[in-house]
């Protein structure tokens, strides 16, 4: 969930889906032993119509649609350790996610930018939840495969019901401080830090979970990040300022630069209380 773009604000979901294919996966050795795709393609869509498909259970632990934290098992199985591999994982997700963004937020500013002009809407009173699909190779490495700005709240078994409840209640409770705070910089009467409010509204998301463990946790702003994470957003960067200039013309760099409200061409790089 993008709960802000400017200035930006993140937050990831910590559990969610993971789809099985149907039929075991075998190897494309030529071209005539491709076999059925659902051999190859996890999509529930294409799965959901086979025999052999399975919903699974609430827990997400059984069936072709399973929970983060089977996969988690799955990982450390497989990799025959203590967590480390897990982590690698969700690590490298979270990265791409973070890169897909700042490749996207200069496109995002210009256009709430316009709306803004255009219609007199307010560019910060905007939120936006995306369906993030990945793809795991046989070592585990994550690949993006789409992201979606309209993702499916279909529910198709008890485990879509418990993660997608559960994540709207969230992503409600951050709106409505997003209404409270549309400066997404004050804080509230209490003095307290606009990461502190948005906790307490998580909080108050989870008090009727059941006791399930929360989803939505913020990446962004956060000091966690080190420089060679995000080491090659140059290069993500300089493509899309020149896709950019290839279907907009003229393009305002500047802007490509700022992960915060600035008006400086080289803004400066925001210090660990600035990113609170």
């Amino acid at each position: 969930m993008v709960s802000s773009f400017s200035p930006l604000r993140v937050f990831w979901g910590n559990e969610g889906l993971v789809h099985l294919c149907v039929d075991k996966y075998q190897p494309i050795l030529n071209d005539d032993s491709v076999g059925p795709l659902t051999r190859h393609v996890a999509n529930m869509n294409l799965n959901s119509r086979q025999s052999g498909y399975c919903k699974g259970n609430k827990s997400g632990t059984a069936g072709n649609t399973r929970s983060f934290s089977s996969l988690n098992s799955s990982v450390k199985e497989c990799t025959n350790s203590n967590g480390d591999s897990v982590t690698t994982l969700w690590n490298r997700v979270r990265q791409i996610i973070m890169k897909s963004l700042l490749a996207a937020k200069p496109f995002v500013d210009d256009a709430l930018d316009e709306a803004y002009q255009t219609r007199g809407t307010s560019r910060i009173r905007c939120f936006e939840m995306y369906g993030y699909d990945f793809s795991l190779s046989e070592d585990f490495t994550p690949y993006l495969l789409e992201v979606n700005q309209f993702p499916s709240w279909q529910v198709n078994g008890s485990w879509y019901m418990n993660v997608k409840s559960r994540l709207l209640r969230e992503m409600i409770k951050l709106a409505e401080v997003l209404n409270k705070y549309p400066s997404h910089t004050a804080p509230d009467g209490c003095g307290r830090k606009l990461s502190e409010v948005e906790d307490a509204a998580l909080a108050e998301a989870r008090s009727g979970a059941d006791g399930d463990a929360g989803i939505l946790e913020r990446i962004w702003p956060s000091d966690c990040w080190s420089p060679q994470e995000l080491s090659d957003f140059d290069v993500a960067h300089s493509i899309a300022e020149q896709y950019a200039v290839s279907i907009m013309g003229d393009f305002d760099s500047t802007k490509t630069v700022s992960l915060y409200q600035t008006t400086e061409s080289n803004p400066p790089s925001p210090s660990k209380s600035d990113v609170c």
